[in-house]
């Protein structure tokens, strides 16, 4: 790219996927990059890796970039990261690309709509969830405040934000598929992107590197998150789980609050004894992948696009990961040539209580790299943006 471009990047208060991001953009040349995190009142992230990013008003936001031409290119790193009333104004003569993350695609509530939705996904803790929900004063603040911020009229805001998108990137190439199959006002071209960690072992000179051979531990989820359904699994599982395995569940992160990660707990305890050993406290990236090397079989029963970096992490490590078979993370890894196993199919004793062998692992950790290696993401982002160059161009000669 000869051109210099100027990208404006609209992030999160969320440094553990947005710092990494950033440092692989800096890295091309040719680009200008600058950060914001827009809010109401123009406060700056307090995550950690984000001291740099730039604090900007509501106000700020749409004189500079809704009234005038900013940037040559808007990233929307998190699909929430700035309200659907102010997305659907930025100027035409800026490409504005969103990359989605999970929850702002799948879990927007009402008065909003999810661009993928999913039905059943909560198939453990049912009840709790709905009187959780239904009682929270919280939730009902933030309806009605949508509600009136937004006109009465939530959708139409929602749907000529999603027009106004010109490029997307999903975590999942078929996450762009389905809602382009499901909202027909969405447009965008694909953006090749992903979030990875520079750190992350994703190489092809590493895809011959041993394997821990006395994993025998198994990884229930990676959160608190309740559409992970930890007790279903815990069901499954609790009279299969061969003599020298741990289950490992890590509950440190807790979008669905402290009570659930208690809930999940007290089950575990009750259904698994010494066996069940959660995880409470953060640990440091390289002491987490440490543990996870010692797992044998990880469960995610979760419907949704989700915990990548953890399946990534225990593909490479040789695990036996298992997902819901009509799950989309399912669909994706058998798609790109991972060997995965079902829940309803294949949770069994002898799978849990035996490794895959060294070529499987081989053959997975080369599907992996294929498309996750930190110069692979980064080679398709400069095809990405040298296809944004030849679209301004071609459009300012019209």
């Amino acid at each position: 790219m000869n051109k210099v471009l100027k990208i404006l990047h609209i992030i999160p208060d969320d440094g553990k996927f947005v710092k990494d991001s950033l440092g692989l953009f800096y890295s091309i040349p040719n680009i200008s990059n600058e950060a914001w995190f827009v809010t109401k009142d123009g406060s700056r992230p307090k995550s950690k890796g984000l001291e740099s990013v730039k604090g900007v008003t509501y106000l700020e936001f749409k004189s500079k970039c809704c009234d005038s031409r900013c940037h040559d290119v808007i990233i929307i790193h998190c699909l929430v990261s700035l309200p659907f009333r102010i997305i659907k104004d930025i100027h035409e003569d800026i490409c504005l690309a969103v990359f989605t993350w999970g929850a702002d695609i799948y879990d927007l509530s009402f008065p909003f709509y999810p661009l993928i939705p999913l039905k059943n996904t909560v198939r453990s803790y049912k009840v709790q969830y709905l009187i959780d929900k239904f009682f929270n004063i919280h939730f009902f603040n933030r309806l009605v405040g949508e509600f009136i911020r937004n006109k009465f009229m939530p959708k139409t805001n929602q749907k000529n934000a999603i027009k106004r998108i010109d490029y997307y990137s999903g975590v999942f190439p078929n996450e762009w598929e389905y809602i382009r199959k499901l909202n027909p006002e969405f447009r965008a071209k694909r953006f090749s992107f992903n979030y990875v960690n520079p750190l992350s072992p994703f190489t092809y000179d590493r895809i011959e590197e041993s394997v821990i051979p006395n994993r025998n531990n198994i990884q229930v989820g990676h959160s608190g998150y309740m559409k992970l359904n930890h007790t279903n699994v815990f069901k499954q599982i609790k009279d299969i789980i061969p003599s020298k395995s741990k289950v490992i569940v890590p509950l440190s992160y807790a979008p669905s609050g402290e009570k659930y990660v208690n809930y999940v707990i007290d089950v575990g305890r009750n259904s698994m004894g010494e066996k069940f050993q959660p995880i409470k406290d953060f640990m440091e990236y390289k002491d987490y992948v440490k543990l996870m090397s010692t797992v044998n079989a990880a469960i995610f029963d979760i419907d949704r696009q989700c915990c990548v970096g953890n399946c990534l992490i225990a593909i490479w490590n040789g695990a036996k990961v298992f997902f819901p078979k009509k799950s989309l993370n399912y669909e994706y890894f058998k798609s790109i040539g991972v060997e995965v196993f079902t829940i309803e199919e294949d949770l069994n004793t002898q799978e849990l209580s035996t490794h895959l062998s060294m070529d499987i692992i081989k053959s997975n950790r080369k599907a992996i790299v294929d498309v996750w290696s930190y110069e692979n993401v980064r080679s398709g982002v400069i095809d990405s943006l040298r296809d944004i160059i030849a679209n301004r161009t071609n459009r300012l000669q019209k």
